[in-house]
């Protein structure tokens, strides 16, 4: 799928299946002071402010002042109540990558590489240790070479790691070799100092990356069950539930139609999983996975139903892994009405499990959706902006990031939900 949106067509060439869906303004206003080239906390120094409706609580997160848009991609959280949340910032059509640090008590900005100087987003991010977490995203370049006299993209994945003291970029030596000029990584899972993964695609290919302790390498990557001939792939979600069970959710598209798509690692290869969709679907994705135990996997994205136009409407769609099979589960729809090609506004993006009674979901829409062990309800609680990712805290919490219009500028948010 090619969908443009407004915020994608003013800030740059984005990779495919990563364009950015319209922010909707919100009442509330941080002010923010102008003209300064640094990082700045907003009110309450970053720390988290008073409960907000349904018993979330939302973080003012500090951010650029000179930033036209900065967005939180994905969050992980370690045992000791600290966490990550990666992205990117934007102040004249340039992104920047961006990470952002949790001690427990208050948010900071931690300063992170830019490779080529160039377009560089954060997508990803899996915290080990205090030591020891990955990011992923992409790092935009324009090749030296042209084609019919205009410059050719040259994109190349960006892996970076957290050793408890600096954010440092894998150099290119030390990245597998892609002959491609679109690249990107959307998820990394790490299972141990000497185990982690990494997906995302490669010239609009599904790319899946091992880390085994000394470099990187590309995993051999499976055609889909969805289509024999397939066109294009791509992963946006990891579940790492142990070393020989590992989970990647995505897409494939083959004839103009897109279609949801799964893979499974069993410790010595990657296989292709039929990913159910509802009777009738017309395009289907699955944008992120979450693990509650081997035999308790969600994943969520959405799907489309009707012809193309005015006629085709989009649903949020969640499927459950029991152990045996991936089934889909029904969705209360969160934003009725027409949605030409999707719109996005009834897509999940993110999704996160506290218990098997008890696992939220979130996406475009602002809505929160639960999970109570017997069916979706739509929650009261609305996240003050647009959900792209979300993580559960060791003993029950739950945190959701993303990023909310603010007057004309796009800042990031945390919620979060205690485990009581």
């Amino acid at each position: 799928m090619a969908e443009v949106d407004p915020v994608a067509t003013i800030e740059r060439r984005v990779p495919r299946w990563r364009s950015r869906r319209a922010l909707v303004p919100i009442s509330a206003l941080v002010l923010v002071g102008a003209g300064l080239g640094a990082w700045r906390a907003a009110d309450h120094g970053g720390e988290l402010s008073g409960p907000a409706s349904g018993g979330w609580n939302t973080a003012t997160l500090p951010h650029i002042a000179t930033a036209r848009a900065t967005y939180l991609y994905a969050t992980d959280e370690l045992s000791n109540g600290t966490g990550w949340a990666v992205g990117s910032w934007s102040a004249g059509g340039i992104n920047q990558t961006a990470a952002e640090h949790w001690d427990g008590h208050q948010w900071t900005v931690v300063p992170t590489p830019n490779p080529k100087g160039e377009d560089d987003e954060l997508f990803g991010v899996s915290a080990l240790s205090a030591t020891d977490a990955w990011a992923v995203g992409f790092d935009a370049g324009v090749a030296s070479s042209s084609q019919g006299g205009a410059a050719v993209n040259s994109d190349t994945s960006l892996i970076e790691h957290w050793d408890g003291t600096h954010w440092r970029a894998l150099e290119p030596p030390a990245l597998p070799t892609l002959h491609a000029y679109e690249v990107a990584l959307h998820a990394v899972a790490a299972v141990s100092p000497t185990n982690a993964w990494a997906a995302g695609f490669a010239d609009y290919k599904g790319l899946i990356e091992h880390w085994d302790g000394g470099r990187w390498s590309v995993s051999p990557f499976p055609a889909p069950k969805t289509s024999s001939a397939e066109d294009s792939s791509a992963i946006f979600g990891l579940a790492a539930v142990s070393a020989t069970d590992v989970w990647a959710v995505g897409s494939s598209s083959f004839a103009h139609k897109e279609s949801c798509l799964l893979e499974h690692w069993d410790g010595e290869a990657w296989s292709a999983v039929t990913c159910p969709e509802p009777a009738g679907t017309g395009d289907a994705k699955l944008d992120s996975i979450t693990e509650i135990s081997p035999n308790d996997l969600w994943a969520v994205g959405f799907y489309t139903t009707g012809n193309t136009g005015s006629n085709k409407n989009s649903y949020a769609l969640t499927e459950h892994f029991d152990g045996t099979a991936w089934k889909v589960v029904p969705t209360p729809h969160l934003a009725p009405g027409p949605r030409p090609l999707g719109g996005y506004s009834d897509e999940l993006t993110a999704v996160a499990g506290r218990a098997s009674e008890d696992v939220y979901a979130a996406g475009s829409s602002n809505r929160l959706i639960h999970w109570d062990g017997k069916r979706w309800t739509v929650q009261s609680a609305q996240s003050p902006g647009q959900v792209e990712g979300m993580a559960s805290i060791p003993g029950g919490g739950v945190w959701a990031v993303g990023e909310r219009l603010v007057g004309s500028t796009t800042q990031p948010f945390v919620v979060t939900r205690s485990a009581s």
